[in-house]
């Protein structure tokens, strides 16, 4: 009964963020699937762009993954029509997507102009999308600003479609890792001409593991797995993604087939491997262990002594399980510090899981 209400609250949500927004939305009949938060016009390009783009658009090499409710939602949708009405002039799309956090923003997607609408659900998110871009542009392929506006909290950017990643073979996962190497590299590399480093230690965050009701047993774990001396070790921090797993990896359909950024919602100032490690440690967690299986082989190491070495460290082949044990203290920290305890539950089994799948090693 509890689930079955909480689904006619979501749907009623959907609907009514819907309403609220029609001015941003093409007229015609749209199908509506409030587990995946997504609606769509029920014509041609549309239809296609949601199968191509987030039905079969799915990263995959030993499992089977879609987007179940998407594909319910095509089949057997549940409908809401937009009129022809009070329709603004500098954003009209066809897809709308409300996102599953607790404040709740909005992108609306053009197809045919390839475009994204964003509706921050308040001022500070908008101001730090722009403050973010600014900085991160510098480094990294992101899409591009095209327009933001501070009183009404929105901005539209470029709509970056990417290569299939249900066609990706093992050499693009490979190329991908690389990629995302050679560019953490070179921009720590620049940031370091501008800035002196700073750091931070692994303890304070064991000792607010230890200190959590639901985590404390993870953070003691991990204070058996790394020694005194390691724990107080200074560790270099860099401003990064923060939110670094394939979703947020797009492949640009280019001759250089560049690799974009998108989502930088999460940044903040972390280890600086964190980034890199989430991206492991997160498909591990998605059922591709290849990542975390080459790192601990060490089949990434020539990777991690240029990326240490960039930052005035020196990679301890030795110590491969201590540093990824670093991120994920970090990670548990910054993921679940505001976090219920409910919330927390639901996320001790991966984070297990992560400090299991380390430990075959």
């Amino acid at each position: 009964m509890r689930v079955f209400m909480k689904k006619i609250f979501n749907l009623f949500f959907l609907k009514n963020s819907i309403k609220k927004n029609t001015r941003y939305l093409e007229p015609g009949t749209y199908s509506i699937d409030n587990v995946t938060n997504l609606a769509w016009r029920k014509d041609y390009n549309t239809v296609k762009f949601v199968e191509d783009n987030l039905v079969k658009n799915t990263y995959n090499l030993k499992r089977e993954f879609c987007f179940k409710g998407i594909v319910k939602g095509i089949l057997s949708p549940k409908k809401i029509m937009i009129k022809d009405q009070n329709q603004d002039e500098c954003f009209k799309g066809t897809v709308f997507f409300l996102s599953h956090s607790v404040n709740k923003d909005i992108k609306i997607f053009n197809v045919r102009k390839k475009e994204v609408l964003s509706i921050y659900s308040n001022a500070d998110k908008l101001k730090k999308k722009i403050l973010d871009y600014n900085y991160f542009r510098l480094y990294f392929d992101m899409p591009c600003i095209k327009f933001f506006d501070f009183n009404r909290n929105i901005s539209i950017e470029e709509l970056v479609i990417s290569k299939d990643k249900k066609d990706w073979n093992q050499n693009d996962y490979e190329a991908l890792i690389n990629g995302l190497f050679h560019s953490y590299i070179n921009y720590y590399k620049s940031i370091l001409k501008k800035n002196d480093l700073e750091f931070d230690s692994v303890s304070s965050k064991i000792n607010w593991l230890k200190s959590d009701s639901i985590f404390s047993n993870i953070g003691y774990m991990l204070e058996t797995r790394i020694s005194k001396e390691l724990m107080s070790i200074e560790i270099p921090i860099f401003y990064q993604h923060g939110d670094l797993w394939l979703p947020n990896i797009l492949v640009r359909e280019n001759k250089e087939q560049s690799i974009c950024l998108i989502d930088w919602e999460d940044s903040g100032e972390f280890f600086f491997f964190y980034d890199l490690f989430f991206l492991i440690g997160t498909e591990s967690l998605h059922s591709n262990s290849d990542y975390l299986k080459k790192y601990l082989e060490g089949r990434y190491d020539t990777y991690m002594i240029k990326l240490f070495s960039t930052v005035n460290m020196e990679f301890n082949q030795s110590k491969r399980k201590i540093y990824f044990l670093f991120f994920l203290a970090e990670m548990i920290c910054e993921k679940m510090a505001n976090k219920t305890n409910e919330e927390k539950k639901v996320q001790l089994r991966n984070y297990t899981f992560l400090l299991t799948e380390v430990d075959k090693w």
